[in-house]
């Protein structure tokens, strides 16, 4: 399951409008150093404790408002990776970001998943429960995503999370285009994903499914349509790659064979060699 940091702060009322511009630009960070969400609510409905509360939590005067966030990463160890990436980034020191809020007061803890309700449930957006998907706000130009996608030797350096690795990357970006990727494992391994390309929107969208192969031959066993979007956002690219799936078994077997981690895995290596570009 996934692991969460959870954060509690006290924030001047006032600074509502600088607390979640603040939000956004942490998040997308956070996002880019592999979290798979951030969330940052305003306190709306907050009792006061007889014994104890959140406000007293964080010594919250008369004039702030107590605020809850946390951010979900796939598993601990990138929850560490990513929160030494941030600690190094100069982006998110405090003389580039200043919180709006005061620092020493704030609270926060990690915490492993032991009950996640949604896996009982479709998830958010979801086509019928058969979607899983990931989005995170990239600052790269969509343009160098892109390539990266569409690009057999540049696809070949981060399509699936290492210890694996692309050893064969046949790619025909058109509709109708066929595609003929052979992953290799670190210990012989070999998996072949074949497909064709459904859509193709330049610099924007690519759609891909494996249920044909190539010149339109059915496959044998259909599994999944790939979507993925590179959208203009606040002068970054939102990205975002859903699997949707012929069955709610396929997704759920996908998630089981660690979909969360395996993409959020690949994108950071996108997003490392987008950047080189």
């Amino acid at each position: 399951m996934s692991y969460v940091d959870g954060f509690i702060t006290a924030v001047p009322t006032a600074n509502r409008d600088a607390f979640r511009s603040h939000s956004e630009h942490f998040g997308g960070l956070m996002q880019e150093f592999g979290a798979m969400r951030v969330v940052d609510c305003w306190g709306d409905d907050v009792p006061h404790g007889k014994l104890t509360d959140m406000y007293r939590a964080v010594q919250a005067n008369g004039d702030e408002t107590v605020c809850f966030s946390w951010i979900e990463w796939p598993t601990k160890e990138m929850r560490d990776a990513g929160m030494a990436k941030m600690m190094q980034d100069p982006r998110t020191q405090p003389n580039a970001m200043p919180m709006p809020f005061d620092g020493k007061r704030m609270i926060f803890g990690g915490f492993e998943s032991v009950s996640d309700a949604r896996r009982c449930t479709p998830p958010a957006g979801a086509a019928d429960g058969h979607e899983l998907s990931i989005t995170r706000l990239i600052p790269v130009a969509r343009e160098k995503l892109w390539r990266c996608w569409t690009e057999p030797q540049l696809l070949k350096q981060w399509f699936c999370p290492k210890p694996w690795s692309i050893a064969v990357a046949e790619i025909d970006v058109r509709v109708g285009g066929s595609s003929h990727i052979v992953m290799r494992g670190p210990n012989g391994e070999s998996h072949d994903a074949d497909g064709v390309y459904l859509e193709v929107v330049p610099g924007r969208k690519l759609v891909m499914t494996d249920a044909f192969t190539r010149d339109w031959m059915p496959s044998a066993k259909p599994f999944m349509t790939g979507i993925v979007t590179f959208d203009d956002e606040d002068g970054q690219t939102r990205y975002t790659a859903r699997a949707r799936h012929w069955s709610r078994e396929d997704r759920e077997a996908h998630e089981q064979m660690g979909f969360e981690p395996g993409w959020n895995a690949a994108a950071d290596q996108l997003v490392e060699l987008a950047k080189t570009l």
